[in-house]
């Protein structure tokens, strides 16, 4: 009699308990490949709210009429919309149903739970594409292509830049312009960087500069072979426009354009960097330490 008392009192208190338990409420991601798990209770309704109709329920042991004599879950209602109602019949029961939707199907694990799901609402999931691991080679193919008719317009709205901002405004709304006196010391020379010019759209930098003749002779480089140093990294120029060579005594104007990394990177290298101008090692000339920290440099 005392066990007999005893059972009924905690069946009430267990009932009492789950009635007074809300649920939990969820949004999950809707998957046709991914099976999810619903817990419902016995004294509670558990919902499933779908973007689309459900357009069928198959699965054992499940009903949808008031004959509750085999079935383990009842669903409900049993013509398409788009919300399922679930409880579950006999404490301990686990089942899968299989729901149609919008051509689809679906998998769902039910169980029956002390603490049931009260909502689960399903998102479509968006349509994106999956990632995946891209080449070098598709690195450089997939970079803008800068003909050497790109890389003069560059050039030619860097030169411009105090006159044409002003007028138009437009060309330079994405164009960061900034004063610099970056030096580097030979022994017959000096370079200068006065000005950089940073157009973030292209991820090209334009810097102005000058090589000063400080030598008792001419002094000859090749334009082609100028680079820049950015930190502790040294990027060969995309294009330069320079004569070349330097009388003694006097200096010659240098614009160096510089696109990208050296492996075809985008680098977005920020304008707050120091450049300096190196001049390719002919046999009489040999570069001195930069009084510049070596610092790498820093991305924007």
């Amino acid at each position: 009699m005392i066990k007999a008392v005893t059972r009924l009192a905690l069946s009430q208190i267990l009932t009492t308990v789950m009635a007074a338990d809300p649920g939990n409420i969820r949004t999950v991601p809707l998957d046709p490949n991914q099976p999810v798990t619903i817990a419902v209770g016995t004294h509670t309704v558990t919902t499933l709210a779908f973007p689309k109709p459900i357009d069928a329920v198959i699965g054992h042991a499940v009903t949808s009429e008031a004959d509750q004599v085999t079935a383990t879950f009842q669903y409900g209602p049993d013509q398409p919309e788009d919300y399922l109602t679930l409880q579950c019949l006999r404490p301990g029961a686990r089942t899968f149903i299989t729901l149609l939707s919008d051509k689809r199907f679906y998998l769902f694990e039910l169980q029956w739970s002390l603490h049931p799901d009260a909502l689960v609402r399903f998102e479509e999931k968006p349509n994106l594409p999956q990632g995946r691991e891209v080449s070098l080679a598709e690195v450089f193919q997939r970079r803008p292509s800068f003909t050497t008719a790109h890389l003069f317009n560059l050039l030619k709205l860097a030169r411009g830049e105090s006159v044409l901002r002003p007028r138009l405004p437009d060309l330079y709304e994405t164009v960061e312009t900034r004063p610099a006196h970056d030096e580097r010391r030979y022994p017959n020379a000096t370079t200068v960087i006065n000005k950089v010019h940073r157009f973030a759209k292209h991820d090209a930098l334009v810097l102005e500069g000058e090589i000063i003749n400080t030598g008792d002779q001419l002094l000859l480089y090749d334009p082609r072979r100028l680079q820049i140093r950015i930190g502790s990294s040294h990027y060969p120029a995309t294009l330069t426009q320079a004569s070349g060579n330097v009388p003694v005594g006097q200096s010659d104007t240098v614009h160096v354009v510089l696109v990208g990394g050296v492996h075809g990177q985008r680098e977005a290298i920020s304008i707050q960097n120091a450049f300096y101008l190196l001049l390719p090692p002919p046999p009489d000339i040999s570069s001195t330490k930069p009084a510049a920290s070596t610092a790498t440099a820093s991305r924007k």
